[in-house]
């Protein structure tokens, strides 16, 4: 009987414990005027993080591969320590781009490990790589905080 009351407590706090946590952002970049993000997910083993472009113009936009120098980075404000970004849903990996039509919104996902933070940058690239010609979008001082 112990042992079948301490597996029915195992069995209704498990799911607990292996929830995601997830932030609802409307969280503007600081770059470019027509992107935010718009949510955070961090799972046991990646962090998700959920972008929606406002097209003005009709356009053609992709990012760049993970192992870029341009590539996404989630920069922890305080530690320093770098995540890598290792994937992407919604949105082509150069040099393949996805065509965006003027009016129309792009939600998609950059995929990175998993972080260990609550206050970060998420930065398109190092700053000495970047070609003046090229918008980045760069979201700077990111604070999560969890909802009671």
């Amino acid at each position: 009987m112990k042992k079948l009351a301490i597996l029915m407590i195992f069995i209704l706090l498990c799911p607990l414990a292996l929830a995601n946590e997830v932030y609802v952002l409307d969280h503007k970049s600081k770059t470019s005027p027509n992107i935010v993000i718009s949510k955070i997910e961090i799972t046991d083993d990646s962090t998700i993080v959920s972008m929606t472009y406002h097209a003005t113009t009709s356009t053609e936009a992709g990012l760049h591969r993970p192992d870029s120098p341009l590539g996404y980075v989630i920069l922890d404000v305080n530690s320093k320590r770098v995540y890598s970004m290792i994937g992407a849903e919604g949105m082509s990996i150069r040099p393949q781009t996805t065509a965006i039509e003027a009016g129309q919104s792009l939600t998609f996902k950059v995929i990175f490990e998993r972080i260990n933070t609550n206050h970060f940058h998420v930065i398109e690239g190092r700053p000495q790589h970047r070609d003046s010609s090229e918008t980045f979008w760069d979201f700077t001082n990111i604070k999560l905080q969890k909802r009671d």
